[in-house]
């Protein structure tokens, strides 16, 4: 995360003059401004790197990896975060199913990208269903091998 300061003029919110506010820089995606007793902070975010997301996925796994349920793994707020992070986490997590086999990510991959590749004949064999989202990552251009 880094805070940087631009000039900031908006009648809305009854800024006289430019004045310069803070920016605070940090990754996620989308961007938000508040006004709290006139102090104006603007939140611009950025697209995760991917080593970024690497991190996320890595924690996500150690903090979950005895866990069984997957409503517990999907409700962690690592998970959460993965999703909020959109399509920026596509490709990785499309490698991760490429390097690592099955793992929690269809439904991710489904609620990011609004994309279900799995058809009804192959739900619930893992193996083909990593094959199908892979195929759909090649297709989408996610997933260069």
């Amino acid at each position: 995360m880094s805070v940087v300061c631009l000039p900031l003029t908006n009648p809305r919110l009854d800024i006289p003059a430019p004045r310069i506010v803070p920016v605070v820089v940090c990754s996620g995606g989308g961007a938000g401004v508040t006004d709290h007793d006139n102090l104006i902070s603007i939140v611009l975010r950025t697209s995760p790197s991917a080593g970024e997301i690497q991190r996320l996925i890595k924690e996500w796994r150690d903090a979950t990896r005895f866990l069984s349920n997957v409503s517990k793994k999907i409700s962690h707020p690592l998970y959460n975060q993965i999703i909020a992070d959109g399509n920026a986490v596509v490709p990785s997590l499309l490698r991760d199913l490429k390097d690592n086999g099955p793992a929690d990510w269809f439904w991710t991959l489904t609620t990011i990208t609004g994309e279900n590749p799995i058809t009804e004949n192959i739900a619930g064999n893992m193996t083909e269903m990593t094959a199908a989202w892979l195929e759909w990552g090649r297709k989408a251009g996610h997933l260069n091998d």
